[in-house]
């Protein structure tokens, strides 16, 4: 899982890929990165200007719509403001959304360190009693592949979304434009998250200050 803000956009996603497919994105990556030279495991999404990697990391993400996940918040339109929050509460709806699909629960891994990770699993206690394991993982996309597409996934998304006049509520994937060209990226869970301030996972985290 990553996060990313753009102005007063916050993107999380969330890629759900076992050991064995991870080769398969680094696949998509290599086959796609001519246009910048990207090099996986050395490279991340901010390295790059998002004009120069748009093309790029769109065609990469298609290559994948079944395994990510994303949601939006709108800082300016869902007036929660602490990032932190934002961030553990829609990463904890991903988890409990996959964890309701899959038969043997994923090891989670959360990008950044014992502070991004203590939020999400409270936000997670929020939704559910059993919980996978998780750990956390600094700069994470230097060394997973799944982690890598979760952070182009969000980064890109958080430029595109900020970028346009129609703001998204929080739970919404993209706004229609966005939606259109990536055609499927990711599932409408927008049942599952409805508006952020009224998650059980942000309410396990406490009242926003």
């Amino acid at each position: 899982m990553d996060a990313s803000t753009v102005g007063d956009t916050t993107v999380t996603a969330a890629v759900y890929a076992s050991r064995e497919f991870e080769p398969a994105i680094l696949e998509a990556i290599y086959d796609h990165r001519s246009g910048i030279e990207f090099k996986p495991f050395y490279d991340k999404a901010n390295d790059y200007e998002h004009a120069v990697r748009r093309d790029f990391t769109e065609a990469v993400l298609q290559e994948f719509p079944e395994h990510i996940r994303v949601f939006s918040h709108r800082q300016s339109l869902d007036g929660n403001e602490d990032t932190q929050q934002v961030e553990a509460a829609h990463s904890a709806i991903h988890v409990h959304d996959i964890l309701n699909t899959v038969a043997e629960p994923p090891a989670v891994i959360v990008d950044g360190n014992e502070q991004q990770a203590k939020p999400f699993v409270a936000a997670l206690g929020g939704l559910r009693d059993d919980r996978p394991l998780v750990a956390y993982c600094q700069k994470s996309k230097f060394y997973y592949p799944a982690a890598l597409l979760a952070d182009l996934a969000s980064n890109h998304l958080a430029h595109r979304i900020n970028s346009t006049d129609t703001m998204p509520r929080a739970g919404e994937l993209v706004d229609e434009r966005v939606r259109d060209r990536l055609a499927t990226l990711g599932e409408a869970t927008v049942e599952l998250a409805a508006a952020i301030d009224e998650s059980a996972a942000l309410g396990s985290l406490g009242p926003v200050v």
